[in-house]
C-alpha cells in the first residue's frame, strides 16, 4: 500500500526571531506481511514441560524484503540492549557521585564559613590556603 507523507520542517535559529520552514514531501509502501491463518492458538503448558509447537506459513506481498524477528532470540538486539543499560547506568553513577562529591564541597564550604564567622583566628588561615 502506497501512502503520501508531507510535513513541514521548522528549523529555528538561535539568537533569532527568524525561522526556516522546509516542506518536505514523500511516498512509501509500509511493509506488510500476510499470515495463511488468522489466528494461531498454543496449548497451556506447565513449566518444565515439553513446548508446544505449531507452524504457520508468513507471506511477503511486497516488492522488497521484509524483515521479521523476535527481539526475545535476537541475539545481536539482546546484547546492545546490555551495552545501552551498562552505559545508562554509567552515567547515572556518575550524576551520584557529581552530586555526592557537591554535597561534600557544599558541606566543607559551609564548615569553614561557620568556622571563620565563629573564629576570627580561623578566619587568617582559610584564607591564605
Amino acid at each position: 500500500m502506497q501512502k503520501q507523507y508531507e510535513n513541514r520542517l521548522v528549523i529555528k535559529l538561535s539568537q533569532s526571531s527568524r525561522r526556516i520552514v522546509i516542506l518536505c514531501r514523500g511516498e512509501a509502501v509500509e511493509p506488510q506481511i500476510e499470515f495463511d491463518r488468522p489466528l494461531v492458538e498454543f496449548s497451556p503448558i506447565l513449566p518444565h514441560s515439553p513446548a508446544d509447537e505449531k507452524e504457520f506459513i508468513v507471506h511477503n506481498p511486497c516488492k522488497f524484503p521484509v524483515e521479521i524477528y523476535n527481539l526475545e532470540f535476537d541475539k545481536i538486539y539482546l546484547e546492545e540492549e546490555k551495552v545501552r543499560l551498562l552505559i545508562e547506568a554509567k552515567h547515572i553513577l556518575n550524576i551520584f557521585l557529581i552530586l555526592h562529591l557537591f554535597f561534600h564541597i557544599g558541606h566543607i564550604l559551609y564548615c569553614v564559613s561557620y568556622l571563620c564567622t565563629k573564629h576570627k583566628a580561623h578566619k587568617t588561615i582559610f584564607k591564605s590556603i
